[in-house]
């Protein structure tokens, strides 16, 4: 949106989007309105991207808002893949990420999980895009199944860590 400079008080510079000033104060338009935003498919792979990095970091519950993000994002594009994938990684990262914190995990065994959690979010980032979803499913299977057999794991043998403060009455 251009706007002629008898328009344009000092005011609207401050709170409209779409006017800048350049060296010649010269209107133009801001970097998302002249054709440079981001195809949505890139945004969903970088958002995928993202939740690999943060496994990485052993980042949960950076993973869990991510995900949660992606959701919301592949819902409003009515995208039933990525609604999916969206909701399967909110599903995991919601229940493993607090086991992780109210658990006693051995570091080797956490790092095993995140590893082979990596791996999954790999085959998903590799496959999301294919005509034949066959690998992406997969992908998915996998990763939902280890998610739940550690989950039932943990609640059957695993120990909590101890309080460190007690609940409020």
């Amino acid at each position: 949106m251009w706007l002629p400079d008898e328009w344009v008080t000092p005011y609207e510079t401050l709170w409209c989007p779409y006017y800048h000033m350049d060296d010649n104060n010269k209107n133009k338009q801001s970097e998302g309105m002249n054709g440079n935003m981001k195809d949505v498919n890139q945004a969903f792979n970088d958002k995928l991207q993202k939740i690999s990095e943060l496994l990485d970091k052993g980042n949960l519950p950076g993973c869990y808002v991510t995900s949660r993000n992606m959701t919301s994002f592949s819902t409003t594009l009515e995208h039933d893949d990525w609604i999916l994938i969206s909701e399967l990684f909110e599903g995991v990262f919601s229940q493993i990420g607090p086991l992780f914190e109210s658990y006693q995990i051995d570091e080797n065994e956490k790092k095993k999980l995140l590893s082979e959690f990596k791996i999954s979010v790999s085959q998903v980032i590799k496959h999301y895009d294919d005509t034949d979803k066959t690998q992406l499913y997969l992908a998915l299977q996998q990763l939902r199944s280890k998610a739940t057999k550690f989950q039932i794991n943990r609640w059957e043998t695993g120990k909590r860590k101890p309080r460190t403060h007690e609940p409020e009455e």
